[in-house]
């Protein structure tokens, strides 16, 4: 289960409100002929896409515990800092592991506001592996020995931490370019 992030200008957010099954074109990519460059939404070429890898979960719960988002009883994660649902009924597409999310572009200058002063190393001082494991944070499972568990934490934490950066970039940039996100896991 990977994350995809795409930046999406206010007209692109517009059109997939409008019809909301373009997404599937934002996210499996359209039908297109060779030779030709640019994949379009709205007249409007798309941005480049941001890969999370499969650390998403991970930077989600950390990045909630530093805004204080404590959800421990979550049913999905759409509700959370990271991802949010803009007035898009995206609902009958099927990224892969569920429907798309879409963030507003005021949400996204408030996501770029937050992540605007949040370190790497603040970040990471949100890690809790016994709180990950209870609230079933992907990719963190119980190990067999405690050294083994510190060393799943310590390899885990630098994945995260490669990750974060981009991140942090991809939504500053989006938030100062006035675009909206469309996230979604595959």
């Amino acid at each position: 289960m990977v994350c995809e992030i795409q930046a999406l200008s206010a007209r692109q957010i517009a059109a997939l409100c409008e019809d909301p099954s373009l997404a599937e074109d934002v996210i499996f990519g359209s039908d297109e002929k060779e030779g030709e460059q640019t994949a379009m939404l709205a007249g409007e070429p798309l941005r480049e896409q941001l890969y999370l890898d499969k650390c998403w979960d991970l930077l989600r719960f950390m990045m909630n515990e530093a805004g204080g988002q404590d959800v421990p009883d979550r049913q999905d994660w759409s509700s959370e800092l990271l991802l949010s649902d803009e007035d898009a009924d995206l609902g009958e597409v099927d990224a892969g592991y569920g429907s798309p999310y879409l963030r507003s572009i005021t949400q996204t200058t408030q996501l770029a506001d937050f992540l605007r002063a949040l370190t790497v190393d603040q970040l990471l001082s949100h890690w809790n592996t016994q709180k990950m494991l209870k609230t079933r944070v992907y990719l963190v499972y119980e190990e067999k020995t405690p050294e083994e568990q510190e060393q799943s934490a310590d390899d885990l934490r630098r994945y995260a931490a490669s990750y974060y950066p981009s991140l942090r970039d991809y939504v500053l940039k989006a938030a100062s370019d006035q675009c909206g996100l469309l996230l979604w896991i595959g």
